[in-house]
């Protein structure tokens, strides 16, 4: 593990650093402070050279990976500043929450006060003083790629990209590889976490082809020495004992697996595209909580939307997105409230082993309008996925686009040896069990034909609206028929 300057400096005696820090002004020691070259590893660094074209960070979490793209900016900012030559930069993440909240503070954090650039949100920009500017993109939308042109671009957590097409079927990933096209030398830094999706695949194997001019750097959680006791306590108990640690904190591609329970060839054939999600007459939020105040587990939430057949074993369930998150209950009910927005539903089905009055009443503190039903687990984690298993297995589970988190832990669960919680997977099996197995009383779809006005009023649970049309409708959300309960 190679060091930054600034770690071997702190291993250095008092007085040996009062000798290289004492001729300092104090305008010195404040552009210090935003000096990568002292506070970087050379690892986080890509060759100046114009040996690649795409540079692949691939490292665990806590790495410094977000730092590093932000610094790769900045730092071809200032050298277009130099030159007096602004520059088009192109900044890709997952969602276009992620590169505000994640890329676009990055840069803005690691920038000095004297070239700090705005944000400015209505046009989806970074703007600096000198001209230069980097537009935001999302793989959500790759047609926003589709006509810009750029000297550099930055791609986030490349594995966790969505594999969505446009008009063209092509995805954001492919879109940025033509439009990264101006200057003599355009390149691509990729920032991110390796797991099993194709794309990441493809990547390391044309890495192995000189040709491509693909260079990758690998790392682990452990080379960043400024990671607090508590974060590296909390990533350690979390991953502790399963496969998954070489992967999320020794960032090392697990190429090679096979589930115990749901096997990687089950999930291949269970993967749809966008495009093949037909109408589902019901879509509803799962929730597998956190109730920690300093939660060490994730919240698994889920989207799922089902088909409209009368028997429940006649239907088939998709796995619409994957919203976990890690956080105090107050974050996670928000993910929750807006992903129901997002879908057009009123439904969600939450364990509710913990804590049942509190989990309905914080959710209905942020919309009342919500309709919370609450499942509890009587078996374990085992047991309660076998019929889920049996479900895939009959291909009636559908998984819409790569999901490398939840696919991950479902490959990689062990109740015999994993000490983590696969909270993903579990918010994943309550959704199926909600849908095809054994749903709550009052999750259904409803079919309205439209007679009167007082058919106008919809019964409570069975429904997110009112529909005037005297044709049969079908609405997202639990909109669907009387004879067809979910129920």
């Amino acid at each position: 593990m190679s060091k930054s300057i600034a770690e071997e400096i702190a291993e250095l005696s008092l007085e040996e650093q009062e000798e290289i820090w004492g001729g300092y002004t104090e305008e010195q020691a404040q552009a210090l402070a935003y000096d990568w070259a002292i506070w970087g590893r050379p690892e986080q660094r890509p060759p100046e050279d114009g040996s690649w074209r795409i540079f692949l960070a691939l490292a665990g979490r806590g790495w410094g990976k977000s730092r590093a793209g932000a610094e790769w900016v900045r730092s071809k900012v200032e050298q277009a500043d130099l030159a007096g030559k602004p520059i088009e930069i192109l900044l890709l993440g997952r969602t276009s929450a992620d590169v505000r909240d994640v890329m676009v503070k990055a840069i803005l954090e690691c920038s000095p006060p004297n070239n700090k650039p705005e944000y400015i949100p209505s046009k989806r920009r970074l703007e600096w003083p000198g001209g230069s500017y980097a537009l935001c993109t999302s793989s959500e939308k790759p047609d926003q790629l589709r006509g810009p042109s750029a000297h550099y671009g930055w791609a986030d957590e490349l594995a966790a990209l969505k594999a969505t097409v446009d008009d063209a079927g092509t995805t954001a990933w492919a879109n940025l590889l033509f439009a990264v096209r101006e200057g003599k030398n355009p390149q691509i830094f990729g920032t991110t976490t390796p797991k099993r999706t194709k794309l990441m695949k493809d990547l390391i194997k044309d890495s192995e082809d000189p040709s491509r001019r693909i260079k990758i750097v690998k790392g682990s959680t452990y080379d960043n020495s400024s990671l607090s006791a508590a974060y590296l306590d909390d990533i350690t108990s979390q991953y502790e004992g399963s496969d998954l640690a070489k992967q999320e904190l020794f960032g090392e591609m697990l190429l090679e697996a096979e589930g115990l329970f749901f096997t990687e060839q089950m999930i291949i054939d269970a993967q749809v595209s966008a495009r093949e999600v037909p109408h589902l007459p019901l879509r509803f939020i799962a929730v597998d909580p956190s109730v920690a105040e300093r939660p060490a587990d994730e919240c698994g939430i889920v989207a799922v939307g089902v088909t409209g057949e009368q028997r429940p074993r006649d239907r088939t369930a998709y796995i619409l997105e994957d919203y976990s998150i890690k956080g105090a209950v107050d974050i996670w009910v928000d993910r929750v409230v807006n992903a129901a927005k997002e879908h057009r539903t009123k439904f969600i089905v939450v364990e509710g082993n913990q804590g049942r009055q509190l989990l309905q009443s914080v959710i209905n503190a942020k919309d009342p309008n919500l309709k919370v039903f609450l499942v509890n687990a009587h078996h374990g984690k085992h047991k309660r996925a076998e019929p889920v298993i049996v479900a895939m297995q009959q291909k009636r589970v559908k998984l819409v686009d790569e999901m490398p988190d939840l696919t991950d832990q479902m490959m990689f669960f062990d109740p015999e040896n994993t000490k983590s919680s696969p909270d993903r997977m579990d918010a994943m099996v309550w959704g199926i069990i909600a849908a095809l197995i054994d749903p709550p009383d009052g999750l259904r779809a409803y079919r309205s034909r439209i007679t009167s006005p007082a058919d106008l009023r919809l019964p409570q649970g069975r429904g997110a609206g009112r529909v005037s049309s005297k044709r049969p409708v079908q609405r997202a959300g639990g909109f669907g028929s009387r004879s067809s309960r979910f129920g």
